[in-house]
């Protein structure tokens, strides 16, 4: 009785402290860069929506995929807090980038790697409103509305690994999707990569890999440093005349750790699941 009570007395505390529709983001316009792009994520799988050259871009990320081999330098008796307080409270930080920040300049890992990307083409589409680009903060749930009735919506599973999409009168996805991989082959000119710019992914010396379509799954397979290797999946479907669903896994796979089912086979059971943001919404 008093656990009832208790409820019922913060119950109306509790109700308020929901995310509502005015903490809701809206935009108006699609973003055209990335770094502003519509953030999506559960913690490990993440995705930016903006556009890029006339098509709607989902750039595709999991936190640990990582080039983690070992850097020389950093392995010196010097890295600790303690030590580089004392260099700043001497005024000699620069003994610091020396060691620190150099490696990073001369070696090209441990490094974050990128995952990847899905393009979708855009028509001449004017959007629906100002606010018609939007993010519900208590779904995680993103929507764009043009005002012809196109409409696109997207999100990230709050648990499962896998983000999911929503086209309404868009081109046939089926015939114009795209899956991106990462330019692993293509090197910039000397100079431009560095600790603050980031490395030149030419640099990293891993084959390039090349999306496929296989049983109507888009997918890649990329290798990287000592055993290391991800793929990226999307399967998409039709649900009538106007409308496709799509869904998207990454999946990491590191040499000596336990199974990790592959993002092809992730997508093709989740597909059957269908676009179901109701019950996959973010917890409060």
């Amino acid at each position: 009785m008093r656990q009832l009570a208790f409820v019922l007395l913060f119950l109306p505390l509790l109700l308020a402290a929901q995310p509502q529709a005015k903490h809701n983001l809206t935009f108006p316009t699609i973003p055209a860069k990335w770094q502003e792009g519509i953030p999506l994520g559960n913690g490990l799988l993440g995705c930016l929506v903006w556009q890029k050259d006339g098509k709607l871009r989902l750039a595709l990320d999991r936190a640990d995929l990582w080039d983690l081999r070992p850097m020389k330098g950093l392995d010196r008796p010097e890295f600790s807090y303690q030590w580089v307080a004392g260099q700043v409270a001497k005024g000699e930080y620069g003994v610091v980038q020396e060691y620190f920040d150099a490696p990073y300049e001369r070696e090209v890992g441990p490094t974050k790697l990128p995952g990847g990307a899905i393009e979708l083409p855009l028509g001449n589409w004017q959007l629906a409103a100002e606010n018609a680009v939007s993010l519900d903060i208590a779904t995680g749930k993103t929507t764009i509305q043009w005002a012809g009735g196109q409409r696109f919506e997207a999100f990230v599973h709050a648990e499962k690994q896998l983000g999911w999409f929503r086209c309404t009168g868009f081109p046939d996805p089926e015939k114009c999707l795209e899956l991106l991989a990462p330019k692993y082959g293509n090197p910039v000119e000397s100079g431009d990569a560095n600790s603050v710019r980031g490395s030149d992914l030419a640099r990293l010396d891993y084959p390039q890999s090349t999306p496929f379509l296989r049983d109507r799954v888009w997918l890649f397979h990329q290798s990287g440093w000592g055993g290391f290797s991800y793929e990226i999946a999307v399967c998409i479907r039709k649900k009538d005349s106007e409308v496709w669903e799509g869904v998207w896994s990454i999946s990491s796979h590191f040499p000596q750790k336990i199974y990790v089912e592959r993002a092809e086979k992730v997508v093709q059971k989740a597909i059957r699941r269908g676009f179901q943001i109701k019950q996959h919404s973010v917890p409060h």
